[in-house]
């Protein structure tokens, strides 16, 4: 046989899942699904004066949506971002950098990470954050993602005018206040 006689039939039993010529199986692996994307209903808890309170105020329950995209780089690096609403926050944006540790399995993958987040409220005005999370992802075989885990916001700067009245307060931000984030997501890979 030739050098092209082998080759031939040996790219073509890789791709079809069959055995070579020579016995030994070609394995053509798919590529790695790089990119992450999950809709994340959340709920979450703050403290400090972020949200009004009183009886004028009507306090939305604390529940939270967004959109997180994710990409891994290289080994265990990944960057994401998200975007989302928070019902008595306003408008929640952040990224993180993140290491992902040794997989337990070969769908799941258990991470953390860190970096800015900002928010902007109608109440208060905006506001700068530092966040950090741990996660833990299953991603199947065929694309479908699952996310879970804690996300906590520490507040980096002062924002709104902490009033108070008889029995009312208005929302405002003081650096120190925290936002804990119980996220759960759904998506898929790509």
């Amino acid at each position: 046989m030739t050098l092209g006689g082998l080759v031939i039939p040996m790219v073509l039993a890789g791709v079809m899942g069959a055995e070579s010529p020579a016995g030994t199986a070609v394995v053509v692996e798919s590529p790695q699904r790089r990119w992450m994307v999950t809709l994340d209903p959340s709920v979450y808890v703050s403290t400090g004066h972020l949200e009004e309170s009183g009886p004028g105020a009507s306090v939305p329950p604390p529940a939270y949506l967004g959109v997180t995209l994710e990409r891994t780089f290289t080994g265990p690096l990944d960057v994401n971002v998200s975007a989302g609403a928070a019902l008595s926050l306003g408008w929640m944006l952040g990224a993180t950098v993140r290491y992902a540790g040794p997989s337990p399995s070969k769908m799941m993958r258990v991470s953390v990470g860190a970096g800015p987040a900002f928010v902007t409220s109608a109440m208060f005005g905006s506001g700068a954050f530092a966040q950090a999370d741990a996660a833990i992802e299953v991603r199947f075989p065929r694309g479908a993602a699952l996310v879970f885990g804690p996300r906590f916001a520490y507040a980096l700067t002062n924002a709104g005018t902490p009033g108070c009245g008889v029995d009312t307060c208005n929302a405002s931000m003081r650096r120190g206040d925290l936002i804990i984030t119980l996220r759960s997501g759904v998506g898929f890979t790509f």
